[in-house]
């Protein structure tokens, strides 16, 4: 193996750990003991742009059926935040569960079902 082969998936695995890590932490900024709501479709919308970040830097292609399966994800992320938005009493009923179960953890840090 070349040194120039092994810079280049050395740098290879730098972006992908990279974007990995970026978008770790914006999970966890926009999405630890909080509701999803509008977070939910910004955080896919940084998803996408992170593969076609890696994609761009590694020179792969992505496939044309892979690109026609971006319009379900992005449409059925923004339909989680607006349902979410639109469910009459939704708000009120989950802080009246949040309120019930605080002492136990886990349901404090539950997310609703989209």
């Amino acid at each position: 193996m070349s040194a120039q082969n092994a810079s280049s998936r050395f740098a290879k695995a730098a972006v992908i750990t990279g974007v990995s890590l970026a978008l770790g932490l914006a999970f966890n900024h926009f999405f630890y003991d909080k509701l999803p709501g509008l977070a939910f479709p910004v955080f896919v919308a940084l998803i996408v742009a992170g593969l076609f970040a890696v994609s761009g830097f590694t020179r792969q292609r992505i496939s044309r059926p892979a690109k026609w399966l971006l319009a379900p994800l992005a449409l059925f992320s923004v339909n989680c935040e607006l349902q979410q938005r639109t469910t009459s009493g939704g708000h009120e009923l989950r802080e009246r569960l949040l309120i019930s179960h605080a002492g136990h953890p886990l349901q404090r840090t539950s997310m609703p079902n989209c």
